[in-house]
Parts: C-alpha cells; sequence; structure tokens
C-alpha cells in the first residue's frame, strides 16, 4: 500500500463549541465514476492518481459546502474546512472540521447523521 499526505495544522481545541471533525472518501482514484458529474457533459469521468497527487495541495483550506439533496455543491452553505488530504490505495480521503454553531439553519440534515455532535 502506498500513502501520500498532507495536512494544514489547526490547533485543538478542547470542547470548542463550533468545530465538529470529520472524515470520509472525497472520490476513489483510477476508478471510472459512477455517474457524470456536472460539467461533464453526460459523460463518466477518472481521476488518475497522479492527477489527484499533484492536486492535494490543492485541497488545503478549501471550504465544505452543503447542499440538502447531498447530490451537488452550495456555495453558499459552506459549513467547514478541509485541513487533510491523503491518498490511501484508491481512495482520496479528507478530514477537516464542520462548524456546527455558525449554521444552526443547517444542523438538521447532520443530526440524521451523527446526532450527538450536532445538539
Amino acid at each position: 500500500m502506498r500513502l501520500e499526505a498532507m495536512a494544514v495544522k489547526i490547533p485543538p481545541v478542547e470542547g470548542h463549541p463550533n468545530r465538529v471533525p470529520f472524515e470520509g472518501v472525497l472520490t476513489m482514484v483510477n476508478t471510472a465514476s459512477d455517474k457524470a458529474p456536472a460539467g461533464a457533459r453526460g459523460h463518466r469521468v477518472m481521476l488518475t492518481r497522479d492527477a489527484a497527487e499533484k492536486a492535494l495541495p490543492s485541497l488545503l483550506g478549501m471550504a465544505v459546502d452543503y447542499r440538502p439533496g447531498w447530490d451537488g455543491h452550495d456555495a453558499r452553505r459552506k459549513i467547514g474546512l478541509l485541513t487533510e488530504a491523503d491518498l490511501v490505495g484508491q481512495r482520496l480521503v479528507v478530514r477537516g472540521t464542520c462548524t456546527r454553531g455558525i449554521f444552526p439553519r443547517w444542523r438538521e440534515p447532520f443530526r440524521r447523521i451523527r446526532p450527538s455532535r450536532w445538539a
């Protein structure tokens, strides 16, 4: 297994009211997409490992946004920040923090995922 990683160090603050850490798979590398992403004119796409490795630095510090149907992006609904990006096998794994208290009207969908974090 090969592992590549980059991170922005944000100091932990125990009990911070607005920081909720998250981790997830952004995409798979060297694998065709399940469906065509927005802007691909109906074509499935594939992110090569080489392109993903080159793009890792550009992910750090990027905003995380949210769309109610979990089916796209809405730049007006910023909910967090990416602080780490790693290639783990074929997975492009990202980590960061979501800002719980700043966006109260968008908490409800997240309560269904991790209820204790979004009270």
